[in-house]
């Protein structure tokens, strides 16, 4: 399977020797994978499939709180009876190992290397595909042998599984939401939790969490009921197994902190419609010293950290240019206390209103209000609500239409690699003599796909790993 090859004079300028510096890198083996799997079932049974037909990873970092593989695999019908019977307890063992379908180098150690729990997508299937009842009476068990069928697994990390059985509640005293947002994560079972910093610091005399059963409701309900960011709040659950397994929380639109680590930075390059060519390397890990490279007489400082090389726009739109009309594009809250010096009711309305009398200085209370917020769009429809001790749920539906959203595909992609809640620098080039664009943003999906690339080597498949990528990018206008 082979893409079109980019010409890297067709791109900007100053993007020619990273880009160069990328897809000629010297390695051992091209970008490849030779996938083995493995099926698990109760009394030790197991079967290694000796054909995979579709394999595929979706991370919807924002929709769902983990990975989810899809595969189908060719079995014999024989197999296929075990499975059935075991379809209540079944696992599946994946490893993937680099490789290079030229020279016919498979890699001893997997890169990869998981058991998750397998869940049967047709279930029942084997009653439809057996053969008819004359061809096995004649040689039942030996057709049974060579007689395949395929089989569909949905694959789920053993941690995430762990996690669902739980549900919580309580009232707590004198808690921060900090707090609470780890004691729940642990209450559900995570053993690590990587969380950004919180940025509602209010004691609450009384934290009240109603009975829940689902992660992603438990925390939608603190971000709603009490604020725990200005930018929106996901929880994700990311690792290979239950071990190294971590669970993400974090702001999904928040684009640009400060950088901390420049090792650890990911700076995602467009090259434009084409793709690059099967067997070219798309990606790079910089040390933070970087690198300087020459390439057609321009020579440029690589800075450190990850470059990956991605092309083809798909889907491209702006959810401000409808958000605009319905959420709003501009809002500044603050706390009522801080502007108002008491309220008052109003007699034949007492139980439901109240009016505010408020303080001499205005803008002093608003100055001194900590949880200001404040920002527009290039629309301006400003959002009016009344009365609200939560402003952070106004600014989260502001900041989710104030970005681009695009896709791209990164070819010869590695799984795993991008993590939850990820902030990125996407660069590119609107011409070829033209300067380069930098603008922050944030991964918000991947998408993973692998597909059969044969080699040399008989009864051996390598598979091509091409990824979609869903970027948020701050808008810049």
């Amino acid at each position: 399977m082979s893409g079109y090859a980019v010409k890297f004079e067709d791109i900007s300028v100053p993007l020619q020797p990273v880009a160069y510096d990328i897809a000629n890198q010297v390695t051992h083996v091209q970008p490849a994978w030779h996938i083995k799997a493995v099926l698990k079932g109760m009394n030790d049974y197991s079967f290694e499939v000796p054909k995979i037909t579709h394999l595929s990873i979706h991370q919807e970092f924002e929709l769902n709180v983990c990975d989810y593989i899809n595969i189908s695999v060719m079995v014999p019908i024989n197999e296929m009876r075990i499975l059935e019977m075991f379809f209540k307890s079944l696992k599946c063992k994946l490893s993937f190992f680099r490789a290079d379908p030229k020279e016919s180098i498979v890699s001893k150690v997997p890169a990869f290397e998981i058991e998750w729990f397998a869940v049967f997508l047709n279930h029942g299937s084997i009653y439809r595909n057996t053969a008819p009842k004359q061809l096995n009476e004649l040689d039942g068990k030996q057709y049974d042998k060579q007689q395949m069928v395929e089989v569909s697994f949905s694959l789920v990390n053993p941690g995430a599984v762990d996690m669902r059985g739980k549900k919580t509640a309580g009232v707590f005293r004198n808690a921060k939401v900090e707090e609470m947002l780890y004691w729940v994560s642990y209450h559900f079972g995570a053993k690590k939790v990587d969380m950004r910093p919180v940025q509602n610091t209010n004691i609450y005399e009384n934290f009240i969490l109603e009975p829940m059963h689902y992660m992603n409701d438990i925390f939608s309900y603190i971000q709603e009921r009490y604020g725990v960011y200005q930018f929106g709040i996901s929880v994700y659950y990311f690792g290979l197994d239950a071990q190294d397994g971590v669970l993400f929380i974090y702001p999904p639109y928040l684009y640009d902190p400060p950088v901390t680590d420049v090792e650890d930075s990911i700076e995602i390059i467009y090259l434009g419609q084409r793709q690059l060519q099967f067997g070219v390397n798309s990606s790079k890990s910089y040390t933070k010293e970087g690198k300087r490279v020459t390439y057609n007489d321009i020579t440029v400082d690589i800075t450190g950290g990850l470059k990956i090389l991605c092309s083809q726009v798909g889907d491209q739109f702006s959810p401000s240019d409808f958000g605009a009309d319905t959420v709003g594009s501009m809002s500044i809250t603050f706390n009522a206390d801080s502007i108002v010096d008491k309220w008052r009711s109003i007699d034949q309305d007492a139980q439901y209103r109240c009016i505010p009398k408020h303080k001499l200085n205005v803008m002093d209370g608003i100055a001194k209000d900590q949880d200001l917020v404040g920002f527009a769009s290039s629309h301006y429809n400003p959002r009016y609500d009344v009365s609200y001790n939560n402003g952070r749920v106004i600014s989260s539906q502001l900041a989710k239409t104030n970005c681009n959203l695009i896709t791209l595909k990164w070819t010869g992609a590695t799984p795993w690699k991008l993590r939850p809640g990820k902030r990125i620098l996407f660069t590119y080039g609107e011409h070829t003599d033209s300067d380069v664009n930098q603008i922050p943003g944030i991964i918000s999906e991947m998408a993973y796909n692998f597909t059969i690339v044969h080699g040399d080597k008989p009864g051996v498949d390598y598979f091509q790993c091409d990824a979609e990528i869903m970027l948020k990018l701050k808008r810049t206008n």
